[in-house]
């Protein structure tokens, strides 16, 4: 106890003093903070959604105009999933978008629309949005998502139902 105590007087006199304290950078990051994507992204979760990730620059191709659909093996057929937990739209057009993935784990998704232009956002297959503060839209129905605006959906089972919620 007498050892914590004098190592935080001689940190707070050294604080008040104006002398720095030398810093470790925590894993993931660089000595300035800038987060370092080759760490983070090799932290996945068993079911293969990485957590930590970020997409610095989501583009919605021309194609991805309705939800995505999926092959007997879980393959894309059609559509774009978002695959991070924070995703950065960077192009996107009023009738393009993305489908928010089927989590393992209810965790929160973050999009941030940068694109210039609204973009769809649909639920993960099965799945509800709310798309104004209490009122969900119908099952697999979309979004649409202004241009610089943020949202993070939170998935929540009402019912039966997984409902993305605002």
């Amino acid at each position: 106890m007498k050892r914590y105590l004098k190592t935080l007087v001689v940190a707070l006199l050294l604080a008040c003093s104006g002398v720095a304290i030398a810093q470790v950078a925590p894993v993931g990051q660089t000595r300035g903070g800038a987060i370092s994507p080759s760490v983070f992204n090799n932290n996945s979760d068993p079911a293969g959604f990485n957590q930590m990730s970020l997409t610095s620059a989501a583009v919605a191709l021309a194609t991805s105009t309705a939800q995505a659909t999926f092959g007997p093996g879980g393959e894309v057929l059609t559509g774009q999933v978002i695959t991070t937990k924070t995703t950065v739209i960077t192009t996107c057009s009023g009738t393009t978008g993305f489908t928010l993935p089927a989590v393992q784990r209810f965790e929160a998704i973050l999009l941030i629309n940068r694109s210039g232009g609204s973009c769809l956002i649909w639920p993960s297959v099965g799945a509800a949005l709310e798309t104004a503060l209490g009122t969900t839209a119908a099952v697999n129905a979309s979004f649409t998502m202004l241009t610089n605006t943020d949202v993070t959906f939170r998935p929540t089972i009402v019912g039966t139902t997984v409902t993305w919620y605002q």
